[in-house]
């Protein structure tokens, strides 16, 4: 790779196109101003808010070169404290970079971290946050970075720096050299479709995702103009060399003459108004025959529909942390899952493999093990007694690989994108074991940046945080930061699932250890709120459902003993209503124009029709209070409710309320899942 890419600046600096030889000149790199005051604390507490009591403290010799450095040690559970720089002054849709560098002594359980957060400034109100991956253990000085890109919100926002011990560690972490920067412009630039950075002959086509956020900074006598310049390579032989035009975020590329074999695709974000290169980057690819990729066991065509030996299939599934026995196999089975993600994936039995196999139920093995100590949340220290990561990769994608119910390989949970390249890496290597499966990660934040580290991308928004929440915005804005990403030049669009929130985000909340604030501040989603969530994100093109989590119906046994009596039978109805769905959402039919015309509140439509002639109507309300719509069709089709206020009130015209979070379906046909009565 190194290789590769050195041979590729080489060439650049004589040539860019046959067209122009002249020589481009490579925009220097620009080190931003820090927004952070006294980031090294070289002026002690100044600035900083929290420091000086309950563990916190500037200590002197203890910094990366033997200078200050802020020291938090706590010795026992109980006592929960932030340290921080409040008053960021961050623009809406400028792309910042924020870390630092973080030491850990004997530090327990899941570590310290560095984040941003936001609130209203005007009511106090928490909003969000960006999480850096925690660190543990004991270890050196060691960066932890990420990207992040505010949001307009419509009113003023404040912003400020955490650093913090999780509140079940203990022992000592040691931070140093943190700082916040914009970044004047970043390029986006990944092989979108088809998957696995794999074309298929005798016609290959590649689909690039080319997005520029922000605004390169440089001297320019023209108005700029961006294209992209993309080289291929076998060896040292170049076969396609051509400057293209980037149109809507994306390039497409369709080379001659390519045999099948490995390749290697370079790529220059160019200004050929001003003769500047931009960015470069590079990926591997594959050319393979069409016979050889009609055998993959499971296809993902540009609609994000994935197939199962030539057969559609939409995923249902639920999280699992482990998956052991026969019982809960048919116990999901009977609820109507068709897919179970195991996050202890290497710990299944070779016999529940099997059962499973034999029973229909499609198993997604968590993998994210495998990346670097800080991304996951369960790394992965050993395998069959191995302990280098590449070779425990190889080990255990071969294993898993030898099952026939494993349907993909899960490989991230909410990594930040500055393990990206450890991403690709991680995805590359299994796709060389195993190419006949794709690969799946779930994000919330930074779809672009990681656009190009997964075959299918997930969302995992939870609208439900607390007893009063009455909006899913987050769901919106997740769906469409990863629409964004996700679609195809024309039409179509990376495959996408979707987690929807099957639990009570009471369980993970520090202040419900108090059974009482658990039970009073916290809930789990009603019916109405789940079929809400999974429309919007059928709406906007999830073509997967994995949900959010089995075990944690479990986990308040002392405090909430009938959770799972009582919620089970909620997230049942849920999964019928995929069932439902499924025929509509796997068809090759045209979807039907909608017209919305809105009356108040935000609402989303989307008609649906499949293959045997039946015709489906989904609306859903984004929140909080009354929402209200017409929606117009062009045809009217004899429509029957199955849930939500959605009435007809002429030809083709359907009239809906709602209120907070809120949907309806109306079907024509006859129903196929008695079960979601």
């Amino acid at each position: 790779m190194k290789y590769s890419a050195f041979l590729f600046l080489m060439y650049a600096a004589f040539q860019v196109t046959a067209e122009n030889p002249e020589a481009y000149r490579k925009l220097d790199s620009e080190r931003k101003e820090n927004l952070l005051h006294n980031s090294g604390f070289e002026q002690n507490e100044t600035h900083w808010q929290g420091t000086g009591k309950n563990g916190w403290s500037i200590v002197r010799g203890e910094g990366r070169n033997g200078t200050n450095a802020l020291c938090k040690s706590r010795a026992g559970r109980g006592e929960y404290t932030l340290a921080g720089q409040k008053e960021l002054v961050l623009k809406p849709g400028v792309a910042y970079e924020f870390g630092g560098w973080i030491r850990t002594d004997r530090l327990t359980g899941p570590g310290a971290g560095i984040a941003i957060e936001w609130s209203n400034a005007q009511t106090g109100k928490h909003l969000y946050g960006a999480y850096l991956p925690l660190m543990n253990g004991s270890h050196s000085y060691q960066e932890v970075k990420g990207l992040l890109t505010p949001r307009d919100y419509g009113f003023p926002v404040r912003y400020q720096m955490t650093l913090y011990l999780h509140r079940d560690s203990t022992g000592k972490a040691f931070f140093d050299d943190l700082y916040v920067r914009s970044v004047s412009g970043r390029w986006n630039a990944a092989m979108i479709y088809p998957i696995h950075e794999t074309v298929t002959l005798p016609e290959p086509s590649l689909e690039l995702l080319c997005a520029v956020d922000g605004e390169f900074r440089y001297p320019r006598k023209s108005v700029p103009h961006l294209q992209c310049r993309t080289v291929i390579r076998r060896d040292t032989d170049i076969l396609y060399d051509k400057v293209l035009p980037i149109k809507n975020e994306r390039v497409v590329v369709k080379p001659e003459n390519l045999s099948e074999g490995s390749y290697h695709v370079e790529l220059q974000l160019l200004d050929t108004a001003n003769k500047v290169i931009l960015g470069t980057t590079s990926f591997p690819m594959r050319a393979v025959s069409a016979e050889a990729a009609g055998k993959y066991r499971i296809a993902v065509d540009r609609s994000g529909r994935i197939a199962v030996k030539g057969k559609y299939f939409l995923p249902i599934g639920i999280y699992k942390h482990r998956l052991t026995s026969r019982s809960e196999v048919d116990l999901l089975l009977d609820a109507g899952f068709n897919t179970v993600c195991v996050y202890l994936g290497h710990e299944i039995p070779a016999d529940i493999f099997q059962y499973c196999a034999e029973r229909g139920l499609w198993i997604i093995p968590s993998v994210g093990g495998l990346m670097p100590v800080g991304a996951s949340q369960l790394p992965l220290h050993s395998y069959r007694g191995i302990t280098d990561r590449e070779k425990m990769a190889d080990a255990l994608i071969s294993d898993l690989r030898k099952h026939d119910a494993v349907l993909a390989y899960y490989i991230a949970d909410e990594v930040d994108s500055s393990y990206a390249d450890d991403l690709k890496k991680l995805r590359r290597r299994i796709r060389r074991l195993d190419p006949e499966r794709p690969t799946f990660a779930v994000y919330y934040q930074n779809f672009m940046e990681l656009a190009g580290c997964q075959d299918i991308i997930g969302i995992d928004p939870y609208p439900v945080k607390v007893t009063g929440s009455n909006e899913m915005r987050d769901v919106l804005k997740q769906l469409r930061e990863a629409g964004r990403t996700r679609k195809l030049p024309g039409a179509g669009g990376m495959a996408l699932w979707a987690v929807p929130q099957y639990s009570n985000l009471g369980i993970v909340a520090a202040d419900a250890k108090d059974p009482a604030v658990y039970l009073k501040k916290y809930r789990y989603p009603t019916l109405t709120e789940l079929y809400s969530m999974i429309a919007l994100e059928m709406i906007k093109g999830a073509r997967g459902f994995i949900g959010f989590n089995f075990d944690f119906m479990h986990y308040k046994k002392t405090v909430d003993p009938d959770a799972f009596r009582r919620f089970w039978p909620v997230i049942k109805k849920a999964v019928a209503f995929q069932r439902e769905m499924t025929d509509f959402l796997l068809s090759d039919m045209p979807a039907i124009p909608v017209r919305i015309r809105t009356v108040r509140g935000e609402v989303h439509a989307a008609a649906f029709q499949c293959e045997d002639g039946r015709t489906a109507l989904l609306v859903a309300s984004i929140g909080p209070g009354e929402a209200e719509a017409v929606i117009e069709l062009d045809r009217d089709p004899d429509m029957m409710p199955r849930f939500g206020n959605l009435k007809r009130q002429a030809p083709g015209v359907w009239h809906f309320r709602g209120r907070d979070i809120d949907s309806a379906l109306v079907i024509s046909g006859k129903r196929t899942d008695e079960s979601q009565k």
